[in-house]
């Protein structure tokens, strides 16, 4: 765990040093790319950035116009639980959990794809996240039923050689750049 500490303090400051608003708007044309050839009518969990994070408002926005169903992960603290709730441009959000936008009313949805915020990603699928385990607990419950994909929503100077990994550890299917 120190380890995973210590390249969480040295991702920071690297993704700190991107310019995450441009970044973002280039990769959410990436993602909204790959949900044309790939995932149309799918459900998908974007994620409401926080700080630095690349975010993929713009994305969710095109694909909920594509007619993609939208939804955003909900934190429920007391339960060390992640579920994900309906998500339209226009919805009513409340700051929530970590300081994360969620729906004033949950509406709970089973996405077919979930798009993950990210520190870091290495070329074998590995994401170095936060450090509470929410999006591994989630993604493996929802794949001990059936199929979701976990895309991350990183640039590409985000990319380490590799990172460590722990049995809980839920790999990413890609990583849009």
């Amino acid at each position: 765990m120190a380890d995973k500490a210590a390249l969480r303090t040295t991702s920071r400051k690297t993704r700190g040093r991107l310019d995450h608003q441009a970044l973002s708007v280039v990769i959410s044309r990436e993602f909204v790319r790959l949900v044309r050839e790939r995932f149309m009518g799918a459900s998908i969990a974007g994620y409401c950035a926080i700080g630095t994070e690349m975010n993929p408002y713009d994305a969710m926005v095109e694909c909920h116009a594509m007619g993609c169903k939208l939804c955003v992960p909900v934190i429920r603290k007391s339960e060390k639980k992640l579920v994900f709730g309906h998500w339209t441009p226009a919805m009513d959000m409340v700051i929530g959990q970590f300081g994360i936008a969620e729906p004033v009313v949950l509406d709970q949805q089973v996405p077919d794809v979930i798009v993950l915020p990210l520190l870091a990603y290495d070329g074998e699928g590995r994401r170095l996240g936060y450090g509470g385990g929410y999006y591994d607990r989630a993604l493996a419950e929802l794949r001990a039923v059936g199929q979701v994909w976990a895309i991350g929503f990183a640039a590409g100077g985000q990319m380490v050689d590799a990172l460590p990994c722990d049995m809980h550890d839920q790999p990413l299917d890609m990583v849009v750049t």
